[in-house]
């Protein structure tokens, strides 16, 4: 069996998603923004492009060509990575507490965001992102992962969130 090489990274690496076609996988870097690396021979992994974002990356989402940061306390980051060698930003919005996950389904993305509980914002043109609503959860919002219409936040020390946000201007916890 082959011995895999690390790959070491100059931040602290908080998530990763990765492209099995593209063999690429998109790092969240910490205070070193994202990282792109060519995965395409795992015992050898090369960085191929990387852009510093102006906070911490908490978390990526790669979606046709965008990756799309979580990145703390300057909230969502749309990143054109159709260029891996060459990432650049297309468009950012910030978020009132600090963004710690993203989910893009559609053109919308959800952002777990701190004490600020979830936004939902209108990505469809990444250039000019626009918040269309939002909800204050009890505690602090660090994970949110969207099935059909419902939001499903980790919200601190309050637990689970369930959101109903098939109306993204007015979402509605449930129970």
């Amino acid at each position: 069996m082959e011995v895999c090489s690390p790959l070491n990274t100059p931040g602290r690496a908080q998530d990763v998603e990765v492209d099995p076609v593209l063999e690429l996988a998109y790092v969240a870097d910490g205070s070193s923004g994202l990282r792109v690396i060519d995965v395409s021979d795992p015992a050898a992994p090369v960085e191929l492009g990387a852009l510093d974002t102006p906070d911490d990356a908490f978390d990526v989402e790669v979606v046709g060509g965008l990756a799309y940061v979580a990145d703390g306390g300057s909230g969502l980051r749309i990143i054109d990575v159709s260029n891996p060698a060459a990432p650049v930003e297309l468009g950012a919005l910030d978020t009132p507490d600090d963004a710690f996950d993203v989910e893009v389904v559609g053109g919308l993305a959800y952002v777990a965001d701190g004490g600020s509980g979830l936004r939902i914002i209108d990505v469809s043109n990444p250039a000019a992102p626009v918040e269309l609503g939002a909800l204050d959860t009890p505690d602090d919002a660090f994970d949110v992962e969207v099935v059909g219409g419902l939001a499903y936040v980790a919200d601190g020390g309050s637990g689970l969130r369930i959101i109903d946000v098939s109306n993204p201007a007015a979402p509605v916890e449930l129970g």
